[in-house]
């Protein structure tokens, strides 16, 4: 089946087929039908309409471009699983689609026979394809400048979950991770081998429409090469589950401004009570000292409230916590200076940094007393 009869099989108003040359382009397509698309080409199914929805408005409204859609599309737990190989386009209706989706552009003829001959004799995937395609610097001309910032974002994360203290017993608080089992702490980076990890996660049903899909539910304990994994579906406020002074380590990544400030009080004393005398409690969480300049309304729609420093500070002393380490991860002062948001210059800044509160987000290594 060729793009053209691809898209008049799905009922599409606009005719494309790029192989042939007769016009017409992919980029044109109405922002739901360019979403349709995406989900057929990269995952092999029609979109769902929650996921519909939410692509849709992030696009319309300018959050998210075109390209990055299908570039989260191929992070995706479900593109790793099946990496579907599309019977239906040979490869290069592949090749040429792909350059449309990606680059916005018909790809020259060069481009489709050398992709297409390395498709055909296996020297590359069709997955692979696709991350050179979203790794080159025209795709980053054309798509990058907002995505690199959370890119930055996310590294610094990661670099936060690798110094976390090393701890028997753990709990994460909100740590699913986009349908992979072993949970955030681990793919983010958590070196150390541990006695038991248990991920509180709220149950689908009560999620926000945002996670329903992509955090999965796991009844059987996950078996990781650095210990065991289960879950407990419950909301954070309540850790009844949870003996008391039972765990070493209660970790929170960004989930503590997913509920309201009453519900964070309750959360910091259900960690209190959990946590062995000794134990700590680590968390990162957007600085509201530097969203309010490029997110008024907060980050996303489900987050309940946004802290500063002084904010944070007072919370957990005011619950029981020696605060061990106050630092901020990727800084922005630049931003804070001229009290206008510059996600560029967030650029290579993905680590902690003493002035937490010119920093993206917060994080604290706090101390039960």
């Amino acid at each position: 089946m060729g793009i053209g009869n691809l898209l008049k099989s799905r009922q599409h108003r606009h005719r494309v087929d790029m192989a042939k040359g007769s016009g017409g382009s992919v980029s044109e397509l109405p922002t739901s039908e360019y979403i349709d698309l995406a989900y057929e080409v990269i995952l092999g199914r029609k979109v769902d309409p929650e996921g519909l929805r939410f692509h849709s408005e992030a696009i319309d409204s300018g959050r998210k471009s075109r390209g990055q859609l299908v570039y989260e599309l191929t992070l995706s737990t479900e593109f790793r699983s099946v990496r579907p190989e599309l019977a239906g386009l040979d490869d290069r209706d592949f090749v040429s689609l792909m350059y449309e989706l990606l680059l916005f552009r018909k790809a020259d003829s060069s481009e489709v026979e050398n992709n297409a001959s390395n498709l055909a004799g296996g020297k590359i995937t069709r997955g692979h394809l696709l991350h050179t395609l979203f790794r080159s610097q025209e795709f980053r001309r054309k798509n990058w400048r907002e995505l690199d910032f959370w890119f930055t974002i996310h590294e610094g994360r990661e670099v936060t979950a690798a110094q976390l203290p090393k701890a028997n017993r753990i709990v994460d608080l909100g740590g699913s991770c986009e349908g992979n089992p072993e949970g955030a702490m681990i793919v983010f980076g958590y070196p150390y081998h541990f006695e038991s990890l248990t991920i509180v996660e709220l149950p689908r049903e009560a999620r926000h429409e945002l996670y329903t899909e992509i955090c999965g539910e796991y009844d059987q304990v996950v078996r990781t090469k650095q210990g065991p994994v289960n879950y407990v579906y419950a909301s954070m406020t309540d850790l009844s589950a949870i003996a008391d002074d039972s765990i070493d380590l209660v970790y929170a990544g960004q989930s503590i401004e997913h509920v309201t400030c009453a519900e964070a009080n309750q959360v910091i004393q259900e960690v209190r009570r959990v946590l062995r005398r000794g134990g700590h409690f680590c968390f990162d969480t957007p600085n509201r000292n530097v969203t309010q300049y490029g997110f008024p309304n907060f980050i996303v729609d489900d987050h309940k409230y946004e802290y500063t420093h002084q904010e944070m500070k007072e919370i957990l002393e005011r619950n029981g916590f020696e605060i061990q380490e106050a630092k901020g991860i990727t800084l922005m002062d630049q931003t804070v200076r001229e009290k206008r948001f510059i996600p560029e210059e967030a650029f290579g800044r993905d680590r902690l940094y003493d002035d937490i509160e010119e920093s993206f987000l917060l994080y604290y290594k706090a101390r039960k007393i």
